[in-house]
């Protein structure tokens, strides 16, 4: 009984996955996404982030699966996925906050954050920097201890 329900899973998956599927229901899920502005709330984000993030951890259960997801070339794709959701809803909470500041003759967020002009140097490209030497010791370290390929 639970082997049928999980090939059935799986087929659906494999049936969503199909190119000429999968790009008619992102199209649609984008449209829905800019049509609908409820799901850009926090809370009702992180509902489906939570939901997405529990499919992806009971896919793990699947041993093909995680061999894949789990080898040194593919973790950082598996980690992107999450970011990717998370800063599409970020951006896009942004403008629809922006829309509605504007449609209430408010400016845009931006405009009223601060009127001072801040030069880029030093202040940016110190912040860069040291943003590089931040990343470039979290990604020595982590390609030591995944024991990344070249």
């Amino acid at each position: 009984m639970i082997e049928t329900t999980i090939g059935s899973i799986k087929g659906l998956i494999n049936w969503i996955s199909a190119p000429y599927y999968f790009v008619s229901l992102s199209i649609i899920l984008i449209w829905a996404m800019l049509r609908w502005r409820g799901w850009a709330k926090p809370r009702a984000f992180a509902l489906v982030f939570l939901a997405f993030a529990g499919f992806y951890v009971v896919s793990t259960l699947d041993h093909n699966f995680r061999k894949i997801v789990v080898k040194a070339d593919n973790i950082p794709i598996a980690g992107m996925l999450f970011m990717v959701i998370f800063f599409i809803w970020l951006a896009l909470r942004q403008a629809f906050h922006n829309d509605e500041r504007i449609a209430a003759g408010k400016g845009p967020m931006e405009a009223s954050e601060s009127k001072d002009k801040l030069l880029c140097w030093p202040h940016l490209v110190y912040t860069e920097f040291i943003c590089l030497i931040l990343l470039t010791v979290v990604l020595l370290a982590w390609s030591i201890l995944i024991q990344a390929p070249i």
